[in-house]
């Protein structure tokens, strides 16, 4: 009986270790495995998406998603599986469909980024450069050089996008300069420039008056400031030899003089220059010889020297401007002279002639053998080619004066308000004795070479020493005593 009890018992034991084994803890939750995808079932709450986990055997886990005491109550458990930026209620991309795998599997690889094909690197477009001379200009004639201080020149494309362009002379520095470069670049690296467009000149320098490009480096004033470029064909042209033409305009000349001016007075004298004639030289100055000063209340000589001696004043303005009625008025009073109705009448002296008077070949000998001041109240007008009276010296003081433009050259001294030289194509004026414009000067001479002084002054101290009883003017100074 006692053995038969202790078999029972030990065999209660074993049967009790069995069940144990064979059997889960009651106390352990059943769950979703973390590997368990799901499927698009569920719906949309508060912007979050809750979705059944499906086909998975449940795990003994305590820490998934979703937890149960019993195996069939895990499997149809619900748990948040997404949640999205978007307004409450609204689930317009619920997660992916996808297949729950079975619990222990590896976890599914992440899904993969499609990388994007790099875009390749354009092949870099050709340099473009542009160069050439930079030349003086004057009426079908040029030469090589130019002279300038503040001398600019830039390219200009016409769609500007990804163009890098910069321009270089030379010299850089020193006021003689003979050559440019520009270079252009298509910079499609880094950005997408037009690689067919026009690119255009601006180009300027003070000391004259224009400058440009013509077509086939022809010496022309018809100006011609486009290139047309294109580097997407094969092997495009990429050098193009470009000369810039720079305009000078007519200037004067003196020798042996003083120039005065109360206005600002612009005289360009440009680099490459020719004598006016014997009497002049291939000094680059405004004044030659061994005398001059100049006072102006502004001057522009451009790059070239006033005179050897550089006698200069700016801000000069004339405290007392004697007119010509004023003169006529000091001659009427303390001057010895004559009225004439007549040319043929004039005497050696002073002679008063009232209107207007023309001087031609045909009168001019009157003036031959005497030293003569004429004072005309209206305008004179030299029409002749050479006046020179022979033998004689002459000063002409007059309201207006006027040289035709078949008057070559002039031999005096002519004063007036105004003074007009006359206007060509292809002569100067030449003076010898003085020129004097009290109000208004008009030169519109020129060459077609204007490398040459338009006018050309040349003073004659002998006709101011002949003169100088009737052009100079007494000053009295008294005092009363009683």
């Amino acid at each position: 009986m006692t053995h038969l009890r202790k078999s029972v018992i030990f065999s209660l034991i074993l049967l009790v270790i069995f069940f144990i084994i064979s059997n889960k803890p009651i106390y352990a939750l059943y769950g979703a495995g973390p590997n368990c995808k799901v499927v698009a079932v569920g719906n949309c709450q508060n912007g979050i998406w809750s979705a059944t986990c499906q086909g998975c055997e449940c795990d003994i886990i305590d820490s998934s998603a979703c937890q149960s005491a019993n195996k069939s109550s895990c499997l149809s458990c619900t748990f948040s599986c997404s949640v999205r930026n978007e307004p409450a209620g609204q689930c317009n991309n619920p997660p992916t469909t996808g297949i729950c795998q079975p619990c222990g599997a590896p976890p599914p690889p992440p899904p993969r980024t499609p990388t994007s094909t790099p875009t390749p690197t354009p092949t870099p477009y050709p340099t473009v450069v542009i160069y050439g001379l930079l030349k003086e200009y004057s009426e079908a004639m040029c030469y090589n050089n130019i002279s300038s201080d503040n001398l600019s020149i830039t390219i200009e494309p016409s769609f500007p996008n990804g163009i890098i362009h910069n321009c270089g002379i030379t010299p850089p520095t020193e006021k003689t300069k003979s050559s440019y470069r520009c270079t252009i670049i298509f910079n499609n690296q880094n950005a997408a420039p037009t690689p067919i467009q026009d690119f255009f000149l601006k180009a300027s320098a003070n000391e004259y008056q224009s400058a440009y490009w013509t077509d086939n480096n022809v010496c022309n004033s018809i100006a011609n400031n486009k290139i047309s470029v294109n580097v997407a064909v094969e092997n495009p042209p990429t050098a193009f030899n470009k000369d810039i033409f720079f305009q000078i305009a007519s200037w004067i000349k003196l020798k042996n003089a003083s120039f005065i001016s109360s206005a600002n007075f612009i005289n360009i004298i440009p680099l490459n220059i020719s004598p006016y004639d014997n009497d002049d030289t291939t000094n680059r100055y405004f004044i030659i010889g061994e005398t001059g000063l100049v006072a102006a209340n502004g001057l522009n000589m451009g790059t070239a020297n006033i005179s050897s001696k550089k006698w200069l004043t700016t801000g000069y303005s004339k405290q007392t401007i004697l007119s010509t009625t004023n003169f006529l008025e000091y001659v009427r009073s303390r001057k010895k002279y004559q009225e004439i109705t007549d040319i043929t009448q004039i005497k050696e002296g002073i002679n008063l002639y009232q209107g207007d008077l023309t001087i031609n070949i045909n009168n001019q000998v009157n003036f031959n053998d005497k030293k003569t001041l004429l004072i005309v109240t209206g305008t004179t007008t030299i029409d002749i080619d050479n006046f020179q009276p022979n033998n004689g010296s002459v000063a002409i003081i007059a309201s207006n004066i006027n040289f035709t433009n078949d008057t070559k050259s002039a031999k005096g001294i002519f004063i007036g308000q105004t003074i007009n030289t006359g206007t060509t194509t292809n002569d100067g004026l030449k003076i010898i004795g003085n020129l004097i414009a009290n109000a208004g000067f008009f030169n519109g001479r020129k060459w077609e070479n204007y490398f040459k002084p338009s006018l050309f002054i040349v003073f004659e101290p002998k006709i101011y020493l002949d003169l100088l009883p009737y052009l100079s003017i007494s000053k009295y100074d008294w005092q009363q005593i009683q």
